[in-house]
């Protein structure tokens, strides 16, 4: 079957299709070839994936694409010189299509980091495989990469319920609500000091203030931010930008303090916010303000940007700004926002996800939105001009009428979305 006619089998056979768009120096669009796309491009489908209804997970990393199908099978394509594909070896051609990792079933959910890529399984346990320069794959072995899915050693036995892999360090949640960390620690994003040691080969638990739960974590370049089960926001790690939310290293409060219930104050001055920003937040610490009088139920990272979802579905950006990754409209953009600031025009969204600089959310209509850089047209607006705002992913495809969301992923510089097509007549998703 030819590229055209597995794209023609699943437009016509279910009325789903994968799209992708953005980066593509490694075939992570899954197009077979290795040219940039700056509008959404129908993916090459393999026939296992024939039936995309059962696609329940997008995801992808520096230059890699990851797909966790419903009954737990992954598939995986691009880049692949340190094995963050699970394909058993490493180097070679790029992968052009999709490729089932072999041996692996019963994958809950992925997350993958710059060239590295972790799995939770149905039953608890992480897998590992890629890139382990700096210990990010938390496996009791001195390799430097590891081509095939293996267990992370280390985790505790009541198991892992949601996991984060920054650019080159990774986290866990276990059942318990403790967070595991391990990786690279340059900028103190493991929330843990390793000494002169710079990395952290296996997980060690992270310490949180007593009384605190964990239930998400998402992680950035040199940072990570988490949500306890009652919606309180805590963040580590380089805090340059901001993207830990604090703003002078006044407002940074000891975690006897916290305990105790006190908080973090931003206080207003002359100085620019970039100015005011702490480098480094050395301990996982709340992120206090506005922010506390909602209850936040999810995190998501860029590199160094962050946003908080609240139970009301309001959308909080805070972090570096200067391509437009906050969203957050001002007459003269901000290079940084270190408070967390409502996105008003993202109330009600349904779904979100970050790429380095780059995000893309599913609103309520289940228009597909995007903004942020913009150079290999990762927001699929049919140019390379960063949007500062979210804006429509624009369909071009003369047959296109109206299609609807399903799932949507982000790769470091590549988005990628499922879509189910119906017949009203409209031309922006």
């Amino acid at each position: 079957m030819t590229s055209s006619e597995a794209q023609k089998s699943v437009l016509e056979g279910n009325g789903m299709c994968l799209y992708a768009w953005g980066a593509n120096s490694y075939s992570q669009l899954c197009l077979q070839h290795k040219h940039d796309e700056t509008v959404p491009t129908q993916c090459v489908i393999p026939h296992e994936l024939f039936n995309l209804e059962s696609i329940s997970q997008i995801t992808g990393g520096a230059g890699h694409t990851v797909i966790v199908t419903g009954d737990g099978c992954v598939f995986v394509a691009g880049w692949n010189r340190d094995g963050q594909l699970g394909l058993g070896y490493c180097g070679g051609d790029d992968v052009v299509m999709l490729t089932r990792v072999p041996c692996v079933m019963k994958v809950r959910s992925v997350t993958c980091g710059w060239n590295h890529t972790l799995a939770i399984m149905d039953n608890g346990d992480v897998l590992a495989w890629g890139s382990n320069c700096y210990g990010q794959l938390g496996i009791d072995v001195p390799n430097k990469q590891c081509s095939v899915p293996t267990k992370v050693a280390n985790l505790p036995a009541c198991g892992t319920i949601a996991a984060a892999a920054g650019v080159r360090h990774s986290l866990a949640i276990a059942d318990d609500g403790t967070l595991w960390a391990w990786g690279n620690n340059k900028r103190q994003q493991l929330g843990m000091d390793t000494g002169r040691e710079t990395k952290q080969a296996l997980p060690t638990q992270v310490m949180f203030p007593s009384g605190v739960f964990l239930k998400q974590v998402s992680a950035g370049f040199y940072h990570s931010v988490a949500v306890s089960d009652d919606g309180r926001l805590f963040a580590w790690g380089c805090n340059r930008h901001g993207q830990c939310g604090i703003c002078q290293p006044s407002d940074i409060v000891s975690r006897e303090s916290q305990s105790k219930s006190s908080c973090c104050r931003a206080v207003a001055g002359a100085a620019s916010q970039s100015e005011r920003a702490q480098n480094v937040v050395s301990v996982p610490t709340e992120i206090c303000g506005s922010i506390q009088q909602v209850c936040v139920t999810e995190v998501y990272c860029g590199w160094s940007h962050s946003f908080a979802v609240s139970n009301e579905r309001r959308v909080f950006a805070w972090g570096r700004a200067d391509y437009g990754q906050l969203g957050v409209t001002f007459e003269d953009l901000p290079s940084t926002i270190c408070t967390p600031t409502e996105v008003e025009c993202l109330k009600g969204v349904q779904k979100m996800c970050c790429g380095s600089e780059h995000n893309l959310a599913v609103m309520n209509d289940s228009r597909l939105v995007s903004w942020g850089w913009n150079e290999h047209g990762m927001c699929g607006t049919g140019d390379a001009i960063n949007r500062n705002s979210p804006s429509p992913v624009t369909i071009t495809e003369t047959d296109v009428k109206s299609y609807r969301t399903l799932a949507i992923g982000c790769g470091a510089g590549h988005s990628l979305a499922l879509l189910s097509h119906t017949t009203t007549q409209h031309h922006k998703l």
